[in-house]
């Protein structure tokens, strides 16, 4: 009988024991639980306040740099106030035997910016320019050809760049003083003949890629063959738009007199003009004489056509003209 009871006693100490080894071990394991929890919680709010204070910081340094932009553009020093957009279309002769013409049709826009530079005639250190350059050219919205954008000599504005080198240059110096001054009074008689093409095989245009660089002068005679501006911008920049290859190779037959170069080739070879039409955008950068830097941002649509006159490029040329104060503005970075 002792030994029995001495039995239960065993029973129920050993009982008792295992009961408090898994009250410990549970609360071992909430213990634990809790500890990676409040770690959890800890740098989940760590990351948070970094966060805000990051967002913080950085609406901050974008305040700053707004209030400071608007500080630098209180007052405008240079602009676009004029624009005038030349568009027609030439092409390049692979090979003329009547009755048959065989060319590669490209699409072209002369454009002549002209900048306001406010100077009241008194020129100053801050609207004098120092230096001038042309990149970040962009093409949009194109479903055929090529596009580039070149500088453009303002002696030949209104003729192919690919076939505009026909004069000689006495012929260019006689005439560069009033093709400045009146630049809108573009060449109509864009015939291109045999010889015009076979005139121009040394001369390379130059293009926009990745900048161009103007050469500023105080005074002297412009070379037009070459990007060129005068400190007070009294020239405008003359670029030319250039869709190549919208037509390549296309076969002219059945040719009884010489072929027109212009925007009616467009029409003979079949071109639809949504099919060319897009934009082109580029960034104007001055620095003047106080190395302020100012920069603009161009975007022109190129123009063929206008749905109220019903005037396009294939009556063989389209113009345009826009001539407002700040048409584009250039803003002070620096």
């Amino acid at each position: 009988m002792l030994k029995y009871i001495y039995k239960i006693i065993e029973m129920e100490f050993a009982l008792k024991k295992k009961n408090t080894v898994i009250f410990n071990s549970n609360d071992e394991y909430r213990a634990s639980r809790k500890l990676i929890a409040l770690i959890v919680m800890v740098i989940f709010l760590t990351i948070s306040l970094v966060r805000i204070f990051s967002i913080k910081h950085v609406n901050d340094e974008f305040a700053k740099q707004a209030d400071n932009f608007f500080k630098l553009n209180e007052k405008t020093v240079y602009s676009i106030d004029k624009i005038y957009m030349y568009s027609s279309a030439d092409a390049i002769k692979n090979k003329v035997t009547r009755p048959l013409w065989n060319l590669d049709i490209y699409q072209y826009t002369d454009i002549a910016l002209y900048i306001n530079n406010r100077d009241d005639n008194k020129l100053d250190y801050e609207n004098s320019i120092k230096e001038m350059y042309i990149e970040n050219v962009k093409f949009s919205n194109f479903n055929k050809g090529e596009q580039k954008l070149y500088y453009k000599n303002p002696n030949y504005f209104g003729r192919g760049i690919f076939n505009y080198y026909s004069a000689s240059t006495d012929e260019n110096q006689e005439n560069s003083n009033t093709t400045n001054e009146n630049i809108s009074n573009a060449d109509d008689t864009n015939s291109n003949s045999d010889e015009t093409s076979e005139n121009n095989q040394d001369i390379k245009n130059i293009e926009v890629n990745p900048k161009l660089a103007y050469q500023v002068l105080n005074n002297g005679d412009l070379d037009y063959s070459k990007p060129e501006i005068y400190c007070d911008a009294t020239n405008p920049i003359t670029l030319e738009f250039v869709n190549q290859n919208v037509k390549k190779n296309q076969i002219l037959s059945d040719v009884t007199t010489d072929v027109t170069y212009n925007g009616s080739l467009l029409k003979r070879a079949g071109v639809v003009l949504s099919d060319i039409s897009g934009s082109v955008s580029f960034e104007i950068v001055i620095i003047n004489n106080y190395d302020q830097k100012y920069i603009c941002n161009v975007y022109l649509e190129i123009p063929l056509n206008d749905t109220v006159t019903g005037k396009n490029i294939y009556d063989g040329k389209f113009e345009k003209t826009q001539d407002q104060e700040n048409i584009f503005k250039f803003y002070r970075t620096k």
